[in-house]
């Protein structure tokens, strides 16, 4: 079982380059994450990337969710995982407006002055997980 899957849209190219950095971070702190753009063969056909995403969010502990640039996608993982009795947690800088459904299923909302500042909120979301698994 992994410790967490990280729900990021990988839509524009600084998502795609801010996920493998937030991984990284997790793992040098002791937590072992999934996040589907490296550990999913993204170029499979759709319900393949569907089904090793669902078998990855079957087997995570919690979910942190990037909730800025929040697909509808991002939305589906928290919902499923939700109905499993998961953990969710949402890292915000506050300037995206959260869907009201997923904002009520959030175990916490932790806001951040930047995402890109990775080290000065590392801790505190590691505690966080931590706290909810």
């Amino acid at each position: 079982m992994v410790d967490v899957y990280l729900s990021v849209a990988n839509t524009t190219d600084w998502s795609r380059q801010f996920a493998p950095r937030l991984s990284r971070a997790l793992e040098l702190k002791g937590l072992s994450c999934h996040l589907a753009q490296r550990d999913a063969n993204q170029f499979n056909m759709r319900l393949q990337v569907q089904t090793a995403d669902m078998q990855a969010l079957q087997s995570c502990k919690t979910v942190v969710a990037v909730a800025d640039g929040f697909t509808a996608n991002c939305g589906a993982e928290i919902g499923y995982v939700c109905g499993m009795k998961r953990r969710v947690l949402i890292l915000t800088t506050g300037q995206s407006k959260l869907p009201l459904m997923v904002e009520g299923m959030a175990t916490q909302i932790l806001k951040v002055e930047s995402f890109d500042s990775i080290k000065d909120y590392i801790d505190s979301l590691v505690s966080a997980v931590k706290k909810a698994m």
